[in-house]
């Protein structure tokens, strides 16, 4: 676009959609490769051919690059550590990039009459010269420079200018005045609201209405101006006319004089994909006369019936969603991402449900869910469609059932809970048990013989300070894999067939730093389909028994840090599957290993010389 290659199809087309669609030929085409997507599926980076890359170069030869012998010629430019004064000699320069850690201020650029584009990535630029303002076929306009503190008083005269993007500009203390005549805007990635010198007012941002992707409003402390709250009616508010804004998070610095006159005047449009709300105001209890005002008595609500993100922190005074009806249902049909933090007087999310008769979920696509610090939350959550849960001190009270159809569920279920005394979920292949607290670990352990006994694919049990034994494993017939790490109580008796026996199915079994085991308990005979065994860090385990020759099927395994094991049994050379054969960090064993003249070398002759690694 900066050089004037792309060209409208149709009189009616805004030159950022041809452009798109000139980008999607050319991917369909296999000129771009390495395609890289966000979880909403847009497109955020490519990479260009080869072959591309190289006709790029040779058609442009003289017109890029960093040489600046033929300057009045070149029409894109890279400057990066260092900006030559040379740079305002351009004059045919269309696109600029400037990058530097050094640099703190820019040459004068109001010479170079024809940029369409600038990029200017200097950390520690507090102003961009006036001059810039004069510039004015800019279209796109890019400013990541971290202190820059405003933009040029003059800046309304960029009235071309289609891209405003200042995500990186973090301590930008207001915006220009006259904002609202840059009418082509078609990007604005950040607008601070508070400072009445500059452009304080939020009204600015409803010229804006075909806005794309995403925007950050910062509302600052100082902001007051709340008049005019009885003109916006519903679905009037400045963001509520934005139909293509997928994404807005609200900022609230400080103490706004009236947060929720704020937020009646923007009423986000309920088609968002992702919404989040940080730093307001603390004595906020419900969210209703927010965002809400629309839900009636109905039995069902939709809340941004599009929305696939939300994120709510900080909001210390929060009790729940809504005050009045408590049989009011509300439903998120899109959301697949929910963050909960520091709201200690949170109490509900929504109202208990019982399991049974659900014809439909509130959540139906939820698959990740954060909650910290709500030590007051203490509903019923039904998920039916869950992959990952953090929970970090939550209210004991707080029931998580994970309701799974009985067909195709692949993705890993990982669970992160501290302070959870009830969990329940169904039909799981891969679970994940980590950070689990105060959790009664080995009764939920135990529930898993109802609900997973045949679905149970893969367990890992993590960092559960708490479990003791591995009761209630038995049921899980199904079991392939199973990870044990990290659980300082876990104790295996020698004398211990259960849960071992019934792991007909069990493939790869891997114990990580279980300092209680002091020998491996009998029942692991009965793993006649294990192929692979690795243990670490296990400095009381004091060998391996002679029984170990039952493990017909076993061709891997792994000894690490295991200090305590100085010989292999007799045993081992019956093994004869095992095809790798891995020692570190054991002294003693592999001294008794590692040359023919070893006392152990015989035992493990029949293993791949090539496959015996990593032996220090």
């Amino acid at each position: 676009m900066a050089q004037g290659y792309i060209v409208s199809l149709d009189g009616g087309q805004c030159l950022e959609d041809t452009a798109e669609e000139f980008f999607l030929i050319l991917l369909r085409r296999c000129l771009f490769q390495d395609v890289k997507k966000d979880q909403w599926g847009n497109i955020t980076s490519v990479k260009m051919h080869d072959l591309m890359h190289d006709v790029a170069q040779d058609v442009q030869r003289d017109e890029y690059g960093k040489d600046l012998s033929s300057s009045t010629r070149i029409r894109s430019y890279f400057a990066d550590d260092f900006v030559d004064k040379e740079i305002e000699n351009m004059t045919a320069l269309r696109s600029l990039m400037l990058i530097s850690r050094e640099f703190t201020f820019l040459y004068s650029l109001d010479k170079l009459l024809l940029l369409r584009y600038i990029f200017v990535g200097l950390k520690y630029l507090e102003a961009i010269p006036n001059s810039i303002t004069r510039l004015y076929n800019l279209q796109t306009l890019h400013l990541h420079c971290k202190h820059l503190r405003e933009l040029p008083k003059d800046f309304s005269n960029l009235i071309n200018l289609r891209c405003l993007n200042l995500r990186g500009c973090r301590f930008l203390i207001g915006m220009p005045l006259g904002l609202d005549k840059l009418t082509n805007l078609k990007v604005l990635s950040y607008f601070v609201a508070g400072n009445e010198d500059l452009c304080g007012e939020l009204k600015v941002i409803q010229t804006f209405s075909e806005i794309k992707g995403g925007m950050h409003i910062k509302i600052g402390e100082n902001y007051k101006n709340v008049n005019g709250l009885s003109d916006i009616g519903e679905g009037e508010g400045y963001l509520n006319n934005m139909k293509h804004l997928s994404k807005v998070k609200i900022e609230f610095e400080g103490e706004c004089v009236n947060p929720e006159g704020v937020l009646i005047k923007l009423q986000p449009s309920p088609n968002l994909k992702r919404f989040k709300l940080e730093g307001y105001h603390e004595s906020v209890e419900y969210m209703e006369k927010e965002f809400s005002s629309s839900v009636d008595t109905e039995a069902i609500a939709e809340f941004f019936p599009s929305l696939e993100t939300l994120i709510i922190r900080k909001m210390s005074e929060l009790i729940g969603w809504w005050k009045g009806n408590v049989n009011m249902r509300l439903r998120f049909p899109c959301l697949s991402f929910l963050n909960i933090e520091n709201c200690p007087n949170l109490t509900s999310f929504a109202p208990y449900y019982s399991t049974k008769n659900l014809p439909e979920h509130d959540l139906p696509r939820l698959s990740e869910l954060l909650i910290e610090t709500c030590p007051n939350l203490a509903s019923n959550l039904i998920f039916p469609s869950l992959e990952k849960l953090k929970l970090n001190n939550v209210n004991e009270g707080l029931l998580i059932t994970c309701v799974y159809p009985q067909v195709s569920v692949t993705k890993q279920r990982e669970m992160i809970t501290d302070n959870l005394k009830s969990l329940r979920i169904s039909y799981v292949t891969e679970l994940t048990l980590q950070y689990c607290g105060d959790m009664e670990v080995e009764r939920f352990l135990e529930a898993l013989e109802q609900s997973c006994a045949s679905s149970l694919l893969t367990l890992e049990i993590n960092s559960c300070a708490y479990l003791k034994r591995l009761s209630g494993l038995e049921y899980l017939t199904s079991l392939q894999e199973l990870k044990l790490s990290n659980n300082e109580q876990l104790c295996m008796n020698e004398d211990d067939e259960e849960p071992w026996k019934s792991f007909h199915s069990l493939r790869k079994l891997n114990i990580y730093s279980l300092q209680k085991i002091k020998s491996s308990p009998k029942g692991m005979k009965h793993l006649t389909s294990l192929q692979d065994l690795s243990i670490y860090y296990c400095h009381n385990l004091e060998g391996l028994p002679q029984w170990m020759s039952s493990l017909s099927s076993l061709q891997s395994l792994v000894i690490d840090y295991c200090n305590g094991i100085k010989s292999f049994p007799k045993a081992i050379k019956d093994l004869t599957s095992l095809k790798s054969l891995t020692l570190t960090n054991c002294s003693d064993l592999i001294e008794r290993c590692k040359n023919p003249n070893a006392e152990d070398f015989l035992k493990i002759q029949h293993i791949p010389e090539d496959n015996k690694r990593a032996w220090r």
